[in-house]
């Protein structure tokens, strides 16, 4: 097999020199250039170029394909407007070699070269390929007062952080900027810079509109719900972030936390949607790092799959021309410093909206009411989080069907287009048939469950298999709320007697093996585990004191205080207690951050019936990639409703650094040994503000009607 040459991408630093040269120079360098290929020919030459000086493209050996054809693609429509993606009837065509290296691309002489400044310009080219690969758009040409330099010295080069949808246009856009005096005679077009060494065989690429402009955001937006940039786009900005997002509906709130390491648009899993009535009245909350940004609110209230400004529901601030922060917000409150406007005001649905399935959009952007976002958002620490709204009528309708048994409610009803209160917890129980026994059962909900799944990308119903392991042991199952959202369809899997083969609690439910607190006890089956923290592995470690000291880099297997467990799910948020203090004490934080970041809002056991106020002892968590432990979960740990208070080692104290995260915020949790009977706890911390009082061995307080082994003043006595 003979080996291709790869030039690293960093080898860009390095110009390099081509046979073919053109060293005219105009007195007054173009500002920009475009070419859609369908008029009369505005370049000086078509061709491939690679930058590996020793391809077969440079030497002479090959000579590579570029022409322009008609396009093949006119039967590829835009789902949101139903015309072609790509109307042109010309574009151009390149024969991606599989002799090139991982630079080998189109090249467009120009027949006048741009000026580049340190104020950029934007390359932007549509690519159609069939390959899901990263792009790199150059700039070819060379310094204008140096007169024997070439000119096709690489001055500018981008790759792409997302790759080419196979088979589908996509616009790339690159910025070009460099010092006064440099000008591009070439534009470079790589649609494939991945390793070619695997490459088989050659295959064809298209290209089209391509433009050199003072235009950063792009023009070619297919799909559903489009924003001003690519949606892969990462977040550049560590100081001006989205964590989450929060609608109230009623008594309910609605939550949503973004992932960790975001991205400028995210869409909200089907699960977190909020569900409402036309005519509800919501209230907002944005959950942000930084300041001096404004939040927009959009209904798709037309169901047509975009967002327009007549659809904004609530914003922040929007400028009123009388000075630059001079505004108001959409309740009509007036703000002469607008820049400190984040939160939006409460707003009301529609009542004529029909049941269904909307889509909801929060945009974070400065005094810009776009929904597609101003073009300085992603710079400015903006974003887009997009989410589900569920509109009913109050009700849920619930049917069955089994074989082998039957699926009734607690009080023995049967499902037969039963009602039940909307967004709802709903109690059912499981009735084998003789000789059967069951394992769970398959819900399917939602709205429309025998239509489309998905209808403009807004997905109309799920399906979700809850096994046996998550059951009662009287066979009983209460289905979350959020589920009882429309028709709700409840398949039972029965099974003949001594066939039913236990399944694990699905990774969805759970991060941890969580365990359940029954009486004073830990149920049987118990999952423990370590907790360490940062790259020293400081283990946290179970005590009385009111703030956790790290100093001990080993975990103690057997040491009962260095055992954890873990209680609820990946929905609803953690609760951790520790094997040596038992059910009654809870790991809880304040949620105010005192001092630097939190330094000295310390993490410490509480007792489990009396969180103090101000508090949580609801903990959630996101995986962290800075710290390689493959035998273990690697998270960042935060208190519910507040990402960005994430425990810290500080000052060898457990207590938050608010303002980021990284190893420092670290924890690796690993499985310790699982009880098979119920365990109860051992010693209790003493509590500063209740130490005379007594509490029985589940942590709980005791009266003088209470006998038996108690603990008083952190001692045991028996009463």
């Amino acid at each position: 097999m003979t080996l291709k040459h790869i030039l690293p991408l960093a080898a860009f630093a390095l110009p390099l020199a081509v046979a073919a040269q053109n060293t005219t120079t105009p007195a007054t360098p173009a500002v920009g250039a475009s070419f859609d290929f369908e008029g009369a020919q505005n370049w000086k030459a078509l061709g491939v170029f690679d930058t590996w000086e020793a391809s077969p493209f440079r030497t002479g050996k090959l000579a590579g394909n570029v022409a322009v054809v008609d396009n093949p693609t006119m039967s590829d429509l835009n789902p949101l407007t139903g015309k072609p993606v790509n109307p042109s009837t010309k574009v151009l065509a390149f024969q991606r070699s599989r002799f090139g290296s991982n630079t080998f691309g189109a090249r467009i002489v120009l027949n006048e070269p741009i000026a580049l400044s340190p104020t950029p310009l934007y390359i932007h080219a549509w690519v159609h390929s069939p390959k899901p690969s990263r792009v790199l758009i150059a700039g070819l040409g060379k310094r204008k007062d140096r007169a024997a330099q070439v000119d096709d010295v690489v001055q500018v080069a981008h790759i792409t952080s997302s790759t080419l949808e196979p088979n589908q246009w996509k616009e790339i856009v690159v910025p070009a900027a460099a010092n006064k005096g440099v000008e591009l005679h070439s534009l470079l077009i790589v649609p494939d810079c991945e390793s070619p060494h695997d490459l088989p065989s050659d295959f064809a690429v298209y290209i089209d509109n391509v433009e050199v402009n003072a235009q950063s955001s792009p023009t070619l937006f297919t799909g559903y719900y489009p924003i001003g940039v690519d949606k892969e786009t990462a977040a550049t900005r560590k100081d001006r972030h989205i964590d989450g997002v929060e609608f109230t509906v009623g008594k309910k709130t609605f939550a949503y936390t973004t992932p960790t390491p975001s991205k400028v648009y995210d869409l909200a899993d089907a699960s977190h949607r909020v569900l409402a009535k036309a005519g509800d009245e919501i209230t907002p909350k944005l959950l942000y790092t930084g300041a001096w940004m404004h939040s927009f609110y959009y209904v798709d209230y037309n169901q047509d799959g975009k967002f327009t400004e007549d659809e904004v529901v609530s914003y922040s601030f929007k400028g009123d021309g009388n000075g630059a922060e001079s505004g108001k917000n959409s309740a009509g409150q007036s703000f002469a410093n607008g820049g400190q406007s984040l939160q939006s005001p409460k707003f009301t649905l529609r009542k004529d909206m029909t049941p269904g399935v909307y889509r909801m959009r929060v945009k974070v952007d400065y005094n810009n009411l776009d929904p597609m976002g101003s073009q300085s958002l992603v710079q400015d620490g903006g974003g887009f989080v997009d989410i589900l709204l569920n509109i009913h009528e109050g009700k849920a309708v619930v049917n069955d069907h089994n074989l082998n048994g039957a699926v009734k409610t607690l009080d023995g009803k049967a499902l037969t287009s039963l009602e039940v209160p909307y967004g709802e917890d709903f109690t059912i129980k499981m009735h084998p048939a003789d000789g059967f026994e069951h394992n769970g059962f398959v819900l399917k909900h939602g709205v429309d469950i025998n239509g489309e799944k998905e209808i403009k990308d807004n997905v109309q119903w799920e399906t979700v298999t809850i096994p046996r392991s998550m059951f009662k042991a009287d066979g009983t199952f209460t289905i979350p709320g959020k589920w009882m959202n429309g028709n709700v369809l409840i398949e039972g899997r029965f099974v003949e007697t001594g066939h039913y083969t236990p399944e694990p609690i699905p990774a969805w439910y759970a991060r941890f093996n969580v365990t359940s607190i029954e009486g004073k006890y830990f149920a049987a089956g118990t999952q423990w585990y370590s907790l360490q923290i940062g790259k020293q592995g400081y283990v946290v470690e179970g005590t009385k004191a009111t703030q956790i000291s790290l100093n001990k880099p080993a975990v103690e297997a057997q040491n009962e205080k260095h055992q954890w467990c873990f209680v609820g799910n990946n929905e609803e948020g953690y609760k951790l207690y520790n094997r040596h203090f038992g059910t009654g004490f809870v790991l809880a934080a304040p949620t105010a951050m005192s001092d630097k970041a939190g330094e000295t809002s310390f993490v410490r056991l509480v007792p489990a019936d009396k969180v103090p106020s101000g508090y949580t002892a609801v903990w959630r968590f996101e995986t962290s990639k800075d710290i390689n432990a493959n035998d273990a979960q690697v998270v960042y740990m935060y208190e519910d409703k507040f990402p960005s208070n994430k425990p810290n080692n500080r000052g060898g104290k457990l207590a938050f650094w608010s303002t980021g995260a990284d190893h420092g915020s670290t924890f690796v949790i690993r499985p310790l040994e699982i009880t098979t009977s119920p365990v109860t706890a051992l010693a209790f911390p003493t509590v500063e503000a209740q130490s005379d009082e007594t509490y029985d061995l589940s942590g709980r307080r005791a009266d003088e009607k209470v006998h038996g082994v108690l603990v008083t003043k952190g001692k045991k006595v028996l009463r």
